[in-house]
């Protein structure tokens, strides 16, 4: 059953008291939900480019400069990455 958002044309209905209000959040856990999200993302192997388009970075760099923590890990995956290929002549 579909409940009317007005009780009559341009009044508001009133809340029923019932009804849990739904939390409300501060605009700086947001942001922490942002970057846990962009977090976890990186951290997971989403390319950069993927994740900076996402948040709306104007450009990689800015995402690189504020995640670059993140991308340290993922450096170093790649080195032992690499350094396994070449010890193993696996070309």
């Amino acid at each position: 059953m579909a409940v009317p958002l007005c009780a009559r044309a341009g009044q508001p209905r009133r809340r029923d008291p019932e009804t849990p209000k739904a939390p409300t959040l501060s605009p700086l856990a947001v942001h922490g939900l942002r970057h846990t999200f962009a977090t976890i993302g990186l951290q997971a192997g989403m390319p950069v480019t993927v994740v900076s388009k996402y948040l709306g970075h104007a450009s990689v760099t800015m995402t690189l400069n504020v995640y670059s923590h993140v991308m340290r890990g993922a450096q170093q995956e790649l080195a032992d990455t690499v350094a396994n290929v070449i010890r193993n002549g696996a070309f």
